[in-house]
């Protein structure tokens, strides 16, 4: 009898093992198929860190400022990472665009990263405390600047802010300098600019600087949707 009862034991442990680990995998199959933004950033919160990608051109210093990109991830489930891009304005605007990419494995996500490459400029991987820096020193530059990051910035992926900060180039740029988009409201932004700095205290560029400027079309992957409705 004391042996049944052992054995029933056993087989009940063992069945609540089984239970745990199939809800981790409903849950993993419920965030790969069936994400929502809110859903995902709320499972990003707080988690760690995983890979972390910079464009690999972003330290080159030519005389005219580059737009960045920068992607950050979080291991949200199981084996998923959860992983968002962000186009960085250092010199003026921060956080110029956003978008968030489904669940995936870091294998998945290396692939990503390697595809867009191919139509943004090479990324390379980098420690993520980097990756985080470059975006917190361009949202702190807009900011003093009286601009805030794009409406879809996820800050539960890149956030929340570092306590420290290392030093990135174009970090303490003396003077802004705004190049002009092809969707920006070129009115409001100079008129932001002269409140903050006077009329004469930025310098103003036509054109696109050399890096890709956002189109989440380029920024596909075989259909899938930007998530960025939160």
């Amino acid at each position: 009898m004391p042996s049944n009862h052992a054995s029933q034991k056993k087989a009940l442990k063992h069945k609540k093992k089984r239970e745990v680990a199939a809800k981790k995998a409903r849950e993993s199959t419920r965030l790969a198929t069936h994400p929502s933004a809110g859903e995902l950033l709320r499972a990003a919160a707080g988690r760690p860190l995983g890979p972390a990608f910079v464009s690999a051109d972003w330290d080159v210093d030519d005389g005219m400022p580059r737009l960045v990109s920068v992607v950050v991830s979080r291991k949200v489930s199981g084996q998923l990472l959860l992983g968002a891009l962000v186009l960085l304005d250092r010199t003026c605007l921060g956080v110029k665009n956003a978008m968030l990419f489904p669940p995936q494995s870091e294998l998945e996500l290396e692939q990503r990263v390697a595809k867009m490459g191919y139509q943004i400029g090479e990324l390379r991987r980098v420690d993520p405390l980097l990756a985080q820096s470059a975006v917190y020193n361009a949202i702190d530059y807009a900011r003093a600047l009286g601009f805030e990051p794009h409406r879809d910035f996820p800050e539960a992926v890149f956030g929340p802010r570092p306590s420290v900060l290392i030093e990135t180039p174009l970090a303490r740029r003396a003077k802004p300098l705004y190049i002009q988009g092809p969707d920006d409201n070129v009115a409001l932004i100079v008129a932001k600019l002269g409140k903050a700095v006077g009329p004469g205290g930025f310098d103003l560029t036509a054109g696109i600087p050399p890096g890709f400027d956002f189109d989440e079309d380029d920024y596909d992957d075989e259909g899938d949707e930007p998530l960025l409705s939160t």
